[in-house]
This record gives structure tokens, C-alpha cells and sequence, in this order.
């Protein structure tokens, strides 16, 4: 391989990230519910036995097909893999999914009304929704400003 060939290479590799960018900008109805995902599993970590494996069943099951969807229509799985660009926001998100599942779960058992850990899971929710617009957005701009070294 010469050196032009090497050049029209890499120049097709940064082009696809860039198609790639554009069909990984996901719209704000996935970021909703991705949110309302965690929210569920959250609102479950407060609930008594039966319902709690319910809420993570149902969840899970929303996941899964949205999974199987995205790979159905993009010909990928999103992924978001660790990067260092987005390495604090997973971390963070983790964070916020622990902290409120373990305020839901002593909130239970504290005998709080259901309205207050509701409250607890949409925060977490509307947060978590939050930190994926965040997630994503860097994922499409590492996508775009893809360079070889």
C-alpha cells in the first residue's frame, strides 16, 4: 500500500464515523424512557418483594427489546464503551442508580409513604435521563472528531 491508498484509507474511516455520528444521535423519546428504565429499577429497590422483581422484570424487558430494536433498524448495538470522555458520567450515573436505590430501599423500611419514593425514583429518573443526552453527545462528537495519531 502506498502512501495515497494509506491516505484514501484513512480518510473512508473518519468518513464512516462520521455517517455513524449522525445515526447514533439519538432522539429525546430514548433518553426519556432510558430514564424511566433506571427510574423503574429504583422505584422497584423500594418496593416489597413480589412487586420489586416485577418492576426489574418489566425494565428489563423494555431494555431488551429496545436493544433488539436498535440493532434491528442501525445494524449495531449502541454502545457506549468506557472512553475517557465519558468516563465520569458513567461513574456518575452508577453513583446516582446506587445511592437512590439505597435511599429507596431505607426509605421502605422506614415505612415512608409510596408518594416519597416515587419522588426519589423520578429525581433519579429525570437525572439519569439527563447524564445519557450528556453521554450520547459525547459520543457522537468522539465520533466526529475521530483522527488517527
Amino acid at each position: 500500500m502506498n502512501e495515497n491508498e494509506a491516505v484514501a484509507a484513512l480518510t473512508a474511516v473518519e468518513e464512516a464515523n462520521r455517517e455513524l455520528a449522525n445515526v447514533m444521535t439519538h432522539a429525546p423519546w430514548r433518553h426519556a424512557l432510558f430514564g424511566l428504565l433506571e427510574g423503574t429499577v429504583v422505584l422497584g429497590m423500594g418496593l416489597a418483594e413480589p412487586y420489586c422483581w416485577i418492576a426489574y422484570a418489566l425494565a428489563l424487558a423494555v431494555a431488551v427489546t429496545l436493544f433488539l430494536r436498535e440493532r434491528a433498524i442501525r445494524g449495531v448495538l449502541a454502545t457506549v464503551l468506557i472512553h475517557r470522555s465519558r468516563t465520569e458520567i458513567l461513574i456518575a450515573m452508577v453513583a446516582v442508580l446506587i445511592v437512590a436505590g439505597w435511599i429507596n430501599s431505607n426509605l421502605a423500611e422506614a415505612h415512608a409513604s409510596l408518594a416519597v419514593r416515587c419522588g426519589v425514583a423520578i429525581v433519579a429518573s429525570l437525572l439519569l435521563a439527563g447524564a445519557s443526552v450528556l453521554v450520547n453527545r459525547r459520543f457522537v462528537a468522539d465520533l466526529q472528531d475521530f483522527d488517527f495519531p
